[in-house]
């Protein structure tokens, strides 16, 4: 007959396990690459339909980005957009 309960090792090594983190919390809006500079901006979702149709926008620092390929991977992360 096999028994259900858990062995105590189980028991000790499951409490011995660190808690895991809970969701990360994205900042807001789109990433974009300026294709001048080429830093990552975060753009908002109304600014991307803009981005789309003329080919630039503000990002949420206020810069002007004109937008590179979506292949691009840009070189650095615009620090007020991140934060």
């Amino acid at each position: 007959m096999t028994s259900h309960r858990r062995s105590e090792h189980l028991t000790r090594w499951r409490a011995r396990q660190p808690a895991q983190a809970g969701p990360s919390v994205q900042p807001p809006g789109v990433e974009l690459v300026d294709g001048l500079t080429q830093v990552k901006h975060r753009v908002s979702t109304d600014e991307l339909v803009i981005a789309g149709r003329i080919g630039a926008c503000t990002a949420l620092c206020a810069m002007h980005v004109v937008v590179a390929s979506p292949s691009d991977p840009g070189n650095r992360r615009c620090s007020t957009c991140a934060s």
